[in-house]
């Protein structure tokens, strides 16, 4: 604005200060904002160290915020209420903000709602659990105090219903400054006990509450369902009259249902009976309505619903003969998150015009945002308040917004209230409104400060000066050189022909501390890398001279997963800009995850659409257990992933395979069409560790280790048009690709494809005792070996040594290259078209690197331009676990290869030979009798203890057993034994001290010492130590135990056993993680009817939340265990769904935090 210049004619006769206040007109502008309308610095409207909740919001005349939710308040939740004056937030009394805690019960006050009357005071509903099960109060500001509805100081218990529980509650207030409260009403579960929940709604009538009929509350009850009725929402329209809906039905298949009261009796939408009542028809499970009644007494509704595979916000309105979507014309449209995968807990504000604006939880469970649409009747479309994409996202952070609250001001414009904060910490109170475009009012003050003169004129000169920021972004074009510059002739050293990223030697062979790294070439062969470390995911890429992150310029942002709890087992590939493509699983803890995917657009990382971090998960919405996933690019640089889940249905009975592939706008199935193609496998048998690439970026091939009965199989599938099948494009049998018998127990398969669209694999599997390195590959017909004649020469390791961790690439000529780790290093091998030598073309340069023989991961080979070898792997040979690089810069030789004919000649002789048997003498049978004495020895007192040690709780890790058996009887112990079943978790490695098992039995985990001449003489004891890796990891993350002891003496055989055998104490393995199971939970069938927190430290505390952040129980461990029997503090059985424990240490402070299902059947 340019400067304003004002004369005035002012006579003074005394020194003053004047203060003008001056509108000025301003640029457009809109945006989601704070309450002071500026920008958000104020966003957290009551910052504590409490943990608050379920906030609702109502909006007065004023266009002022009134805001009430839940706060823990010590022992107990107690609930809440501020409000906007304008010019700061102040409780009722509007002073301050000592009085904002409006209850002090001894129980919980949860779930409270507030509507504004025509007064601008608060009338505030919530549930009240000091009683039997919950209780439904109710309460007003009449400008002095909080009263009931009658005006008399206190509480209303409006529900009364004493033995009865009451819950989940919901006012209004109508047009005549009437409160409308409905609940549900009775056992929410099977596990609660009683009646079955129904629908109470009640209102007041001026001297009392009264159900519809306004006469009492005989009628209380508005349907009778078989079923649990849950969750009840309502409005009411200009007469005053209610309408309700809620979420009844079956448990797999619940249902909306939708009645309204005509005057005389409750009926469904088109008035004439309930017939119509279920207005969702839902093939699945539809829950969380809400409804808003528009100007013209039309009912809107929204709700969650599952229909269309993942969870959607879907939306009706009543046209005054059917239900339709928001054109109007039908149901085509009833899905309007559709693109917005994992919406939940919708609410819904019709405005003076009667367009419907929505609100509704969006993203991952870490990460859930805000998210608000309208309805746009030009366009026929849902998008953001102004219209575009961009204000769709109100919360925009990286934490986890739980469920909001949100109310239309006299404007029209929406005003948002929720709960942030990281997912089972404390949250705070979030607020926020959208300034909507337009001309607002900036109002600057002005301060002139004169001396009195008499009959003077007076110049004011006012400057508005306007800061503008310009931001540019630059375009930075990097073109990374590759130069090898290979050396004469092969070193005598190995490890000097393979150098770190700069090209010069090993002294940067480290990369960065990690574990559990992958590895990606761009175009130019540069190295890109992805690692975890301490539960986070990690990204590095050489640029030439260094290793950065991803924006190329130190390592500042290498950290992707940013808030994913416990991130872990990345993938990596990087397209053809250079720019990486990660994915990852993640979540509270290990046994349940979520799959997570972004990648780097060249400025910062976004998901597949590339706009943001909203869709930063992959819709894996199967069994719930995702683990395991690979990821690769179309030719169109989209990504596609792999995984193993449980199906659908939660059946958790075995994990198959799942494969989505994002389109350009959302992630469908091979087919292109949807999800209900998801799954690869077919439910059969246990299904792991899938590798996923592209041919030519337009096939995809899975190879993954399938546990069939008997042993473990390999399986490779390719989609083919319109289904997967396996290599010859034919058969979609799931058939093991090993023919070889005396190959057992493959693992860890890894998979590549050559120019000609034909896969190889490579895995570790038990060949004659040791596990070694296995390769196959297709020959258009048959899965042969290395010389394409069967699969006899499938072992390409041959080390007496234990092999696994192999990756495979093809170079040029389709030749495959493989690195693995040993436990005297790192291999690499590449063949040459006649053997497998090393990367010089020599058969004696395989060992690349040592190793420490314990913690080395999975070798990523990949080939540089030139077919130049490189490999990445990580271990712990320096005291941590680190991540490695290097590449080979030796010369290549060309191998000569001579045919060699070797001609057979087979001689023939036949030889006739007869036998003549003469009997010369007659044998005597003779009887033998023994007579056995059976004695009963006495009781001796052994004690076995085991332990496990180790710090690496990921597949191939080493477990260190330490058994100890001693001796606490007063007797000389002879001859003790032991044996020890391991779990299928892990396997037997070596020994480390004491003797070798004298036994392994034909189930190959069964191990047995004896100690013959051995005496333990009372208090002393013998340690036998054993090595185990492992092998496979449980849901829970936990491996587990136990050793058996016994002693042998002349009255000992294993026929004739007359010891009772001791066990020793379970071990645990990893140290310091709690064994929470059996999860998912069922109190039906659950040993004990418990569930299990063991392996505690002693004096802990174990909280458990629900899903929306409501604290469920505290229980206290004295020693190392908790029992959990699906009750809340009242004594109640918990509903099924998901719950969050934090187990706490009491003397430390630390946290383990983790998730778990309870579930019905």
């Amino acid at each position: 604005m340019s400067d304003g210049i004002f004369n005035k004619r002012l006579l003074f006769h005394m020194a003053v200060a004047a203060v003008f206040f001056l509108t000025f007109p301003f640029f457009a502008y809109c945006a989601w904002v704070d309450v002071d309308g500026t920008g958000q610095e104020g966003i957290n409207i009551y910052p504590t160290d409490n943990q608050a909740g379920d906030p609702d919001i109502a909006i007065d005349g004023s266009g002022y915020p009134h805001i009430v939710w839940f706060e823990h308040s010590g022992s107990n939740y107690e609930i809440y209420y501020i409000k906007w004056n304008g010019t700061g937030w102040v409780d009722a009394d509007g002073a301050g903000l000592e009085s904002a805690r409006i209850t002090v019960t001894s129980g919980d006050s949860i779930f409270p709602n507030v509507a504004i009357d025509s007064a601008g005071r608060p009338h505030i509903a919530w549930q009240e659990t000091s009683g039997v099960g919950g209780e439904i109060y109710y309460c007003k500001w009449n400008g002095l105090n909080w009263v009931k509805a009658d005006g008399v100081p206190g509480f209303d218990s409006v529900s009364a219903s004493l033995t009865v529980s009451s819950a989940h509650p919901f006012m209004v207030l109508d047009a005549f400054d009437k409160p409308h409260i409905v609940w549900n009403e009775g056992a929410e579960n099977e596990y609660m006990g009683g009646a079955f929940a129904d629908i109470q709604y009640a209102a007041w009538n001026g001297t009392q509450w009264a159900d519809a009929d306004g006469t009492g509350i005989e009628s209380r009850t508005i349907y009778s369902s078989p079923y649990y009725s849950l969750y009840p929402h309502l409005d009411t329209d200009s007469a005053g009259r209610p309408h309700i809906t809620w979420c009844d039905g079956e448990d797999e298949n619940r249902e909306i249902f939708y009645l309204k009261w005509n005057g005389a009796s409750w009926v469904d939408a088109d008035g004439a009976g309930q017939e119509s009542i279920n207005i969702s028809n839902s093939p699945d499970y539809s829950a969380w309505p809400y409804i808003d009644i528009d100007n013209w007494d039309v009912p809107h509704i929204v709700w969650e619903d599952f229909s269309s595979g993942h969870q959607d916000v879907y939306y009706l309105k009543f046209n005054g003969a059917s239900w339709v979507d928001a054109d109007g014309t039908g149901t085509g449209n009833i899905n309007i998150t559709y693109g917005y995968h994992n919406s939940s807990v919708p609410m819904i504000k019709v405005d003076a015009s009667g367009i419907p604006h929505v609100m509704f939880g969006y993203g991952s469970l870490e990460t859930t945002q805000r998210y608000c649409l309208k309805y746009n009747p030009a366009g026929a479309l849902w998008s953001g308040e102004d219209g575009t994409e961009a204000s769709v996202n109100i919360s925009s952070n990286e934490i986890n917004n739980s469920w909001s609250s949100f109310e239309l001001g006299p404007d029209g414009y929406p005003h948002v209230v929720w709960p942030a904060g990281y997912l089972t910490d404390p949250h705070d109170i979030y607020y926020l409104r959208w300034l909507p475009e337009g001309t607002p009012t900036i109002t600057p003050t002005i301060t002139i400060t004169h001396t009195a003169v008499e009959d003077a004129t007076i110049t004011m000169t006012h400057t508005n000066t306007k800061t503008i920021t310009l931001t540019r972004t630059p375009t930075i074009t990097r073109t990374l050189t590759y130069t090898m510059t290979p050396n004469p002739q092969p070193s005598a050293t190995p490890n000097n022909c393979w150098v770190d990223a700069d090209g010069t030697a090993q002294e940067s062979v480290k990369v960065s501390p990690g574990t559990n790294s992958k590895m990606a070439l761009d175009q130019s062969g540069n190295p890109h890398i992805v690692y975890e470390d301490a539960g986070e995911i990690y990204y590095l890429f050489w640029n030439g001279t260094q290793w950065t992150d991803a924006d190329g310029t130190g390592r500042e942002s290498s950290m992707v997963s940013v808030h994913m709890d416990n991130s872990f087992d990345p993938a990596i590939t990087v397209d053809s800009f250079g720019r990486p493509h990660i994915a990852w699983n993640g979540g509270l803890y290990i046994g349940w995850q979520q799959i997570y995917y972004l990648k780097h657009n060249g400025t910062t990382w976004v998901d597949a659409d590339g706009t943001g971090v909203e869709k930063i998960t992959v819709p894996a919405y199967n069994g719930g257990f995702p683990q395991d996933v690979s990821l690769a690019l179309d030719g169109a640089q989209q990504p596609a992933c792999a995984w193993v889940d449980y199906p659908a249905g939660k059946t958790y009975t075995v994990k198959d395979v799942f494969f989505l592939h994002w389109n350009g706008g959302w992630w469908t199935d091979a087919d292109g069409t949807g999800y209900e193609s998801s799954a690869v496998s077919s439910n059969t048998y246990e299904c792991l560790e899938p590798d996923l690439k592209m041919f030519f970026g337009a096939v995809p091939y899975i190879a993954w280790i399938m546990q069939a009965p008997g042993d473990n199989s390999v399986v490779v599938k390719k989609w083919s048009v319109t289904q997967w099948t396996q290599a010859d494009g034919v058969s979609t049998a799931e058939t093991d690709i090993i023919t070889n018998p005396s190959v057992t127990n493959p693992r860890r398969v890894k998979l590549a494809i050559d120019s000609a669209g034909n896969p190889g694999v490579v895995f570790d599997a038990v060949i004659g005792g040791n596990r070694e390195i296995c390769y196959l590959k297709w020959n258009g017909t048959q899965w042969v070996d290395y010389d394409g004649a069967g699969q006899e020469s499938i072992n390409v390791s041959n080390t007496p040594g234990f092999s696994q961790g192999a990756s495979i690439s093809f170079d040029s000529g389709g030749y495959p290259h493989i690195a693995w780790f040993d436990e005297d290093g790192i291999y690499f091998i590449r063949w040459n078209g006649g053997e497998f030598t090393g990367a010089d073309g020599l058969p004696g340069s395989k060992l690349i690197a040592p190793s420490s023989g314990r913690a080395a991961g999975s070798v990523e080979s990949a080939v540089k331009p030139g077919d130049v070898p490189a490999v990445a792997w990580h271990d712990d040979i320096a005291g941590q676990q680190d991540v490695y690089y290097l590449y080979h810069i030796c010369g290549y030789v060309t191998p000569t290869h001579t045919p060699t004919v070797t001609m057979t000649v087979t001689v023939t002789n036949t030889v006739t030979c007869t036998a003549t048997i003469t009997l010369t003498q007659q044998i005597t049978p003779t009887a033998t009798c023994t007579v056995t004495a059976t004695i009963t020895p006495a009781p001796v007192d052994l004690k076995p203890v085991k332990k496990a040690i180790g710090e690496n709780p990921r597949i191939g890790s080493e477990i260190t057993y330490e058994i100890t058996l001693e001796n606490d009887s007063d007797f000389i112990i002879y001859n003790p034994a032991l044996w020890d079943t391991l779990p299928n978790e892990i396997y037997y490695a070596s020994r480390i001290s004491g003797p070798e098992p004298d036994t392994v039995y034909s189930s190959g985990n069964y191990y047995y010492w004896s100690l013959p001449d051995t005496a333990l003489n009372p208090g002393s004891s013998i340690t036998i130590r054993f090595s185990t890796r492992i092998a496979s990891i449980r849901p829970d993350g936990i491996i587990t135990n136990t050793v058996y002891a016994d002693y042998m003496d002349q009255h000992y055989n294993t026929e004739n056993h007359r010891h009772p055998p001791v066990c020793s104490d379970i071990s645990y393995f990893p140290q310091g993680i709690a064994a929470v199971y059996p999860n998912p939970f069922n109190p039906a069938t659950a040993v004990g009817g418990n569930m299990k927190f063991i392996n505690l430290v002693p004096d802990s505390r174990v909280e458990i939340y629900n899903i929306s952040g409501e604290h469920i129980i505290s229980m206290h461990s004295p020693g190392v265990v908790v029992f959990w029997n699906g009750t809340n503090r009242a004594g109640q059985k918990v509903s099924p769904g998901v719950y969050y424990y934090v187990i706490i240490n009491l003397i430390t402070r630390e946290k383990i935090k983790g998730k778990f299902f309870v579930v019905s059947k």
